[in-house]
């Protein structure tokens, strides 16, 4: 029994062993499953993140692709817009150019004209003298005949010939020396215009053959013009040469035998010296009543000269210059020459215009517009104001006229003269900036003298700047500051010192970019006063730029209102302020601003505007046709406050603004805010009271809505 218990207890064990061992194969069969399954669901997961990774690598590798491909794109189309853009800038700039030497050809012309008109004249007069000379060349000989003895009478004194044949030999010798005048008539001016006529047409035709070449209009005038000059010198110098060939001056038959130019007599005409006998010129034989020169049509030169220069006519020498003379320039020359000083008279005068003139003149920086299709001039000795918000462009279009931003497109004049890429320090023009730009280190009299010395194109000697600092310190009230420096005056002295910098190199205009910005409100009052003042003075033409419309309009002889770039109004200040030309100038012109409201134009006889608020009559409704959407502008010293139940619009006091000379009442109306400007002696509402307004019917003005544009 016990060994029975034995082996059943061993039994048991052994049951219980295989029952552990089989439990424990289960429980390492399903970790093996869980282990399995998770290594699957890791391996799946990896697979969907790689998956999803690659996707998102062939995304971006597609972005990129695409962006490439519009960059590209971008830069093909922004190169082509750049050549356009040249090819564009050099077909205006050939065409100005063209249309320069086509203005100088039609202003040469004319006086070209005259001037052979005149030389023709001049010839006919000098005929003239010819033949009443040889009238009495022949009266005189007549009167010797008459006077000689009898051909059988012997001689008187020794036998040697009488004084009587020696002058009657002397007047044969002036009568031939006429009558070979009268034969060197080439001198004529319808003879001498046909070599000048096929001159200018061969020059014209070289003119012509050079444009394929690509050398341009100004060059291919230049050579037609220089082609046609030399051609008619040449010709006027073998008319001359052969004229004096044909009377037989001695020094031309030399000349000629020995193949060089003649040597120019001084004192003789046409011809041989001048018969004298006894110490008296034989009347007829004696030298040109003019010293010798020529008085006939043929010179043309100066004309030339004049036209071959820069494209103004060019009168005579100035006084310390010896002028040149030929031996054939005559009365002519001096015609053409008294022509040339007329036409160069009218051309200072145009160039001492210092206007300013914008032509469709845009600016760019970018894709960013900062001027857009600008026209507006600025008269000489005129102060013009460019008035707009900050970033609308005004100080753009400063910086273009002082040469420190390029112009885009358009034109550009000071002047006469096109300086679209005419460099800063050719422009005489002078700047006054907003921060002084002063040099601390040195005093005042250097600061004022410093555009003297640093341009060499303005550069003067010592006595004359130091008179011009004086004058200009004079002026400005700057005597006693000139020893001083920057850092020990004040901000209004600084402003004085940077203007008196300005007015010391004269110049043609005056560049002034918010000058009084960073000055107190007393000292921008007494600011604005000197440089009315300096204006009237210098009489030069002023470009001021500013946001504050106080400045403008009590400084401007015109304002030029500019918004986004683009001009919005120009005209006088009161004219802008009485009639603004679109809403935004009504808005911006006026402090405080004009008061608008929207309203339907109703049918009927005065006509009258009706809002939400109440009505507005309106004296001229203009182009506002019935029943069409406008917005009504008045002024607010055009409100009046009315008794309850009158005609206007309703609103609400908001406010009370107390100015002392003057108070302002500002009244809500239906989501429209208005202010009236009322004098101390009316009632005072209070604020949160209803009143009704009242506008002046004959101030009312009428916009339209969609294109801000004025109405009436």
């Amino acid at each position: 029994e016990a060994s029975a218990d034995r082996a059943r207890a061993e039994l048991d064990a052994a049951k219980a062993t295989e029952t552990a061992k089989s439990r424990n194969e289960r429980m390492h069969a399903a970790a093996l499953a869980a282990l399995e399954a998770s290594h699957a669901e890791q391996l799946a997961d990896i697979e969907s993140r790689f998956a999803a990774d690659a996707g998102e690598v062939e995304d971006k590798a597609a972005r990129a692709t695409l962006k490439v491909d519009e960059d590209e794109a971008e830069l093909r189309a922004r190169t082509s817009r750049t050549a356009d853009d040249h090819e564009e800038h050099i077909n205006r700039s050939l065409q100005h150019k063209l249309w320069m030497a086509e203005s100088v050809y039609e202003a040469a012309v004319p006086a070209l004209r005259k001037a052979l008109a005149e030389a023709v004249a001049g010839l006919e007069r000098h005929q003239q003298r010819i033949t009443a000379t040889e009238g009495r060349a022949e009266a005189t000989a007549r009167s010797f005949r008459q006077a000689l003895p009898p051909a059988d009478a012997p001689p008187a004194g020794t036998g040697h010939p009488s004084r009587i044949d020696a002058h009657l030999a002397d007047m044969d010798r002036a009568l031939a020396e006429l009558a070979a005048c009268r034969k060197a008539r080439l001198f004529r001016g319808p003879i001498l215009a046909v070599p000048f006529l096929i001159a200018t047409a061969a020059g014209a035709a070289t003119g012509a053959l050079a444009l394929p070449w690509g050398l341009g209009a100004p060059i291919a005038a230049s050579i037609g013009a220089g082609t046609g000059a030399l051609l008619t010198v040449a010709a006027t110098c073998a008319l001359y040469l052969a004229a004096r060939r044909e009377v037989g001056d001695p020094a031309v038959a030399r000349g000629a035998r020995r193949g060089h130019p003649p040597r120019r007599r001084r004192r003789h005409h046409l011809g041989a010296p001048p018969a004298r006998h006894g110490g008296r010129a034989v009347p007829g034989a004696g030298p040109h009543p003019r010293g010798g020169r020529m008085d006939g049509p043929h010179d043309v030169r100066p004309l030339v000269r004049a036209v071959l220069s820069d494209g103004r006519l060019r009168g005579p020498p100035p006084p310390g210059r010896r002028r040149r003379r030929g031996g054939v320039e005559g009365g002519a020359c001096r015609a053409a020459a008294r022509l040339a000083s007329r036409a160069q008279v009218v051309s200072r005068v145009r160039s001492a215009m210092s206007g300013v003139t914008f032509q469709q003149v845009t600016k760019r920086f970018g894709d960013v517009v900062a001027v857009d299709q600008l026209t507006l001039d600025v008269l000489d000795g005129e102060f013009m104001v460019l008035l707009g918000p900050s970033g609308c462009g005004k100080s753009t279009a400063l910086r273009m006229i002082a040469g420190l931003e390029e112009v885009s497109d358009g034109l550009l004049t000071i002047g006469d003269r096109v300086v679209n890429h005419v460099p800063p320090q050719d422009r005489d023009i002078a700047m006054v900036f907003q921060s002084y730009a002063l040099y601390p280190h040195m005093t005042v009299a250097r600061n004022i003298e410093s555009p003297l010395v640093a341009n060499k194109r303005a550069r003067v000697d010592a006595d004359e700047r130091e008179r011009r600092v004086k004058e200009a310190a004079a002026t400005l009230g700057l005597e006693e500051y000139l020893g001083r420096k920057p850092g020990e005056l004040s901000g209004g002295q600084r402003q004085r010192v940077a203007l008196a910098r300005a007015i010391v190199r004269r110049p043609e205009v005056f560049l002034m970019d918010e000058p009084l910005s960073n000055l107190d409100a007393k000292l921008r009052t007494q600011t604005r006063l000197e440089l009315v003042e300096l204006h009237r003075r210098l009489g030069t033409t002023f470009v001021y730029v500013t946001h504050d419309q106080v400045e403008a309009m009590t400084m401007a002889d015109r304002i030029a209102v500019i918004a986004d770039g683009r001009l919005q109004q120009v005209g006088a200040p009161q004219a802008v302020y009485e009639r603004p030309a679109n809403l935004f100038v009504a808005g911006f012109i006026g402090s405080p601003p004009m008061n608008t409201l929207r309203g339907v134009v109703s049918p009927g006889t005065p006509a009258a505007v009706t809002t939400p608020s109440g009505t507005v009559r309106v004296a001229d409704r203009g182009t506002a046709a019935d029943d069409t959407e406008v917005v009504a502008g008045i002024r607010p010293e055009d409100l009046s406050v009315v008794p309850p139940g009158g005609e206007g619009v309703v609103g609400r006091v908001e406010n009370v603004e107390l100015l002392g000379h003057e108070r302002h009442l500002v009244v809500s109306c239906d989501g429209h805010v208005l202010v009236v400007r009322q004098d101390n002696g009316e009632p005072t509402p209070a604020v949160g009271e209803t009143v009704t307004l009242a506008a002046r019917p004959e101030h009312v003005h009428l916009f339209d809505p969609a294109g801000s544009g004025r109405l009436n």
